[in-house]
C-alpha cells in the first residue's frame, strides 16, 4: 500500500504500525530489523522537518510493531519505538528490541526478558512456564539458567528439564540463581538435571542468598540430579541468609563412574579448613545484623559422591535435613579435612523423626567423617550449639568414620557445645575409623548420646568396630550394641588391643553392651588363656559413672550390663565361642572379668569295707 502522510498532530498524539509475521524469520534480527525499517519508513510526519536550524513540530509517537495477526486483539512479537527524519519527517527505527532467541534461554519470571517463552507459547498467562516435552536450557554466556527476578512457576510434570551451564567465569557460574530477591521459585519436574562447569572459579547448582527480611523460597518437586565442576569454591546447592529451599524428592550428585564418582568436584582441597571450599549440600549464615541461616530439607533420599564435604550446616541456626537415608560418600583425603556430614552453630539431620527422637527406617551408608565443630564459635554468633543426628537403623545401614567434636573447655565456658547423637540399631554398624584426615587435637571420637538395638541380639543390637587408636567417648548411652575389637598374638595381654579404650560415661538403666574379639590365635582348650583373654578384651572398656569417688560411700550408677566374649568372627551373626559377664572396678569403672579357672576338687574320703550291721545301739558299733 501507499506511504501514510500525518500533516501535523496535537501533543500525545500515538500512532503504530502494524504487520503481521507471515513469511518472517522472527529468529533472524537481521531481517526483523530491515522489516521494522522499511514498514516504518511508510510513515511521513510532515510537520517535523527542520527549517533551518529550527526544528518542526515534536508532538508524534510513533512505534512499530510485528504481530501475529492484523486485528485490533493481535499479539505483539516484537515493538519498537520509531524517529523521524529531520530532513522529510520519514519514520525509521535506529534501535531494534532484540528479537526472541532461537532456543531457549535464562528463565528470569520477567516476560519482557523472556521472550523466547512468550513466543513458544510456554509462558502462560497466568505466568507459569509450562513445558510439554523433555527440554534442555544451555547457557555459555556466563548466566545462569535460572536467574529468579520475579515470581517463576515452572510445570514440567512427568518430563526431564535439564540445565545445563558452562562457562569460564571468573567470578561465580551457578545453575540456578536465586539472590536477593524474595520471589518465590517452584518448580514441578519428572526430574531435574542440573549440569554446571566453570573452568575458571567458584560453580553452583543451586544458589540462594538473601539478607532480606521476607524469606526467600525454594521449592522443587521431582528428583533433583546434580553435578558441579569448579575452580576451589564448588557447591551442590548452597542457601545463605532468609532462604529455603524445599526439595520434595531425591537428590543425587554421583557420576556414573566408579574410577572417579564425584558429582561436586572443585578439584584438590588441602589443610585443615578444607571443608570450607566444596560442599554436596551447604546450609550458612549471611553474617548480617542479625546474622541468619539458611535451610535445606530433602523430603527424600539422597545420593552424594562428593570430592569435599558432603552436608554442612554452617553458623547462626542453618539447617540441612535429609528426610531419608541413601548414600553419603566423600573423597578419602590425608591432605584435607572434609566430613560426610559436619554442623556448627547449626544444625544437620539424616534419618531421623522431625524431632530426632528415633532413627528413620530407610537404608543409610555414610563414608566419612561426622563433625560437631567450632568453626563459627564467636561473640557474634547467636546459635550455640552444633548438632548433628543420624539414623542407621537397619541391617544394610553403616557409618564408615569418627565422630569429631572439637569445642574446648573455652567454648563450652562460653556456651558453645558439640551435640551428636547416633542411632545405631537393627544390625547397622559403625566402623569407629578415621576416614581421612582430622584435625591435629582430635583426641578420639566424641558421641554425645548413642541410643543401640531394642534387644542384644544380632538383628536388634548395633554393632561397633572399634578400630580407632584413639579413644572412643560416648556421653550418654542406651540399649544394646555389640562392640568389636581385633587383637594381636593371642589376645591376653591388654598391649594385644591397638585400638583405643571405650569411655561409657553414663547409661540407661537395664541398657547393655558385650565385647567381642575372634578366636584367631587363641588356644581355646586353655582356660587359663581364655580367661586372660577375656580379662583383657574386658578392660578396654570403662563405665566411668559405675566407679566410687575417693572418699565416698555412695556407689556410683549401676544401670549397664556388660559381657564379654570370643567369637569365630568379627560380625555380629558370628558364633559366640565363649560368654562371660563383666564387672566393672569400683576405683575407676574398668572392665573385667574375674577367674574362670574351675576349682580344684575337693579330695575324696578315704573308703573302707564294712561288713557288720549297724546297730542302733553305740555299744555294738566300736567298729564303726
Amino acid at each position: 500500500g501507499g506511504d501514510t502522510h500525518i500533516k501535523t498532530a496535537v501533543d500525545g498524539a500515538h500512532i503504530t504500525l502494524v504487520t503481521d509475521n507471515r513469511n518472517i524469520d522472527m529468529s533472524n534480527s537481521n531481517e526483523v530489523n530491515s522489516v521494522l525499517n522499511t514498514l516504518a519508513g511508510k510513515l511521513y510526519y510532515d510537520a517535523y522537518v527542520k527549517k533551518g536550524s529550527v526544528d518542526g513540530e515534536r508532538k508524534l509517537i510513533g512505534s512499530v510493531m510485528i504481530a501475529d495477526g492484523l486485528t485490533a486483539s493481535s499479539k505483539s512479537i516484537n515493538l519498537s519505538d520509531m524517529k523521524f527524519k529531520d530532513k522529510d519527517g520519514q519514520g525509521y527505527i535506529e534501535l531494534l528490541t532484540p528479537s526472541a532467541p532461537s532456543k531457549p534461554n535464562t528463565i528470569t519470571g520477567d516476560e519482557t526478558e523472556d521472550t523466547y517463552y512468550v513466543q513458544k507459547g510456554i509462558c502462560q498467562a497466568d505466568g507459569t512456564y509450562r513445558f510439554l516435552q523433555d527440554t534442555t536450557i544451555s547457557q555459555t554466556d556466563g548466566n545462569p539458567a535460572i536467574n529468579v527476578k520475579k515470581k517463576v512457576v515452572i510445570d514440567a510434570k512427568g518430563h526431564t528439564l535439564t540445565l545445563d551451564v558452562k562457562a569460564g567465569n571468573p567470578q561465580l557460574l551457578d545453575g540456578v540463581s536465586h539472590v536477593s530477591s524474595p520471589n518465590e521459585l517452584k518448580m514441578t519436574v519428572g526430574k531435574l538435571n542440573i549440569r554446571v562447569t566453570n573452568t575458571k572459579s567458584r560453580a553452583e547448582g543451586i544458589s540462594m542468598r538473601n539478607n532480606n527480611a521476607k524469606l526467600s523460597t525454594t521449592e522443587i518437586n521431582g528428583d533433583v540430579d546434580v553435578q558441579v565442576s569448579g575452580k576451589g569454591y564448588t557447591l551442590g546447592m548452597y542457601a545463605v541468609g532468609n532462604s529455603h529451599l524445599t526439595i520434595n524428592g531425591n537428590v543425587i550428585m554421583r557420576k556414573n563412574d566408579p574410577s572417579s564418582p564425584w558429582g561436586v568436584d572443585g578439584g584438590a582441597s588441602t589443610g585443615e579448613w578444607a571443608y570450607y571450599s566444596i560442599s554436596g549440600i551447604y546450609s550458612g549464615s549471611n553474617y548480617g545484623n542479625p546474622p541468619k541461616g539458611g535451610q535445606i530439607t530433602v523430603n527424600g533420599d539422597v545420593d552424594l559422591a562428593i570430592r569435599g564435604t558432603g552436608i554442612l550446616a554452617n553458623g547462626a541456626g542453618s539447617q540441612v535435613i535429609v528426610k531419608g537415608g541413601g548414600k553419603i560418600e566423600i573423597e578419602r583425603n590425608d591432605s584435607g579435612i572434609h566430613y560426610a556430614v559436619d554442623a556448627q552453630s547449626g544444625t544437620a539431620m539424616v534419618n531421623v523423626n522431625e524431632d530426632g527422637s528415633a532413627a528413620g527406617t530407610k537404608d543409610l551408608q555414610i563414608k566419612g567423617n561426622i563433625g560437631v565443630t567450632n568453626g563459627s564459635v564467636n561473640p557474634a554468633e547467636p546459635v550455640k550449639n552444633s548438632i548433628v543426628t543420624i539414623g542407621l537403623a537397619t541391617k544394610s545401614s553403616r557409618l564408615d568414620g569418627v565422630v569429631v567434636n572439637n569445642h574446648t573447655k573455652k567454648n563450652n565456658q562460653s556456651g558453645f557445645y558439640g551435640i551428636s547423637t547416633i542411632y545405631l540399631q537393627n544390625g547397622a554398624v559403625w566402623n569407629n575409623e578415621a576416614y581421612g584426615m582430622t584435625d591435629k587435637g582430635f583426641t578420639g571420637s566424641y558421641v554425645t548420646k548413642l541410643v543401640g538395638g531394642s534387644a542384644m541380639t544380632p538383628d536388634k543390637a548395633g554393632f561397633i568396630q572399634q578400630k580407632d587408636t584413639k579413644q572412643l567417648t560416648i556421653d550418654e548411652y542406651s540399649g544394646h550394641t555389640y562392640l568389636a575389637y581385633e587383637h594381636t598374638n593371642d589376645g591376653s595381654e591388654a598391649s594385644y588391643y591397638t585400638a583405643g579404650d571405650t569411655h561409657i560415661k553414663t547409661a540407661t538403666s537395664g541398657s547393655s553392651v558385650t565385647m567381642m574379639t575372634n578366636n584367631t590365635g587363641i588356644d581355646m582348650g586353655n582356660s587359663d588363656k581364655v580367661n586372660k583373654v577375656l580379662n583383657a578384651l574386658a578392660g578396654k572398656l570403662y563405665y566411668d559413672a559405675y566407679a566410687t569417688p575417693n572418699g565416698q560411700r555412695a556407689q556410683g550408677e549401676r544401670n549397664l550390663i556388660a559381657k564379654v566374649m570370643i567369637a569365630d568372627g568379627l560380625t555380629a551373626s558370628s558364633k559366640s565361642m565363649n560368654l562371660s559377664d563383666m564387672k566393672f572396678k569400683d576405683k575407676d569403672g574398668q572392665g573385667y572379668v574375674e577367674s574362670s579357672t574351675p576349682p580344684t576338687p575337693s579330695p575324696k574320703p578315704t573308703t573302707s569295707e564294712f561288713t557288720k550291721t549297724i546297730n542302733l545301739r553305740k555299744q555294738d558299733n566300736k567298729e564303726y
